[in-house]
């Protein structure tokens, strides 16, 4: 709505909502994994070890990165 009442054009107000849609996404994955530690921390949390493919974890954390 702020956005919408200023002086902006169209495609400085798409800049702008891009960019508050980015770093919220960000700020919510930081909440989130303060809220993963605190569970750690807590106890709440319990961590099986599994064998698995180191290949494709840093296939799909790329793929992750290149999403953002």
């Amino acid at each position: 709505e702020l956005l919408h009442r200023s002086n902006l054009n169209q495609a400085q107000i798409d800049n702008y909502v891009e960019i508050i849609t980015r770093s919220s996404n960000q700020l919510l994955l930081i909440i989130n994994d303060i809220i993963d530690i605190s569970k750690i921390e807590a106890g709440q949390v319990t961590l099986h070890k599994s064998k698995t493919s180191l290949n494709k974890i840093i296939l799909i954390f790329s793929l992750v990165i290149l999403s953002l």
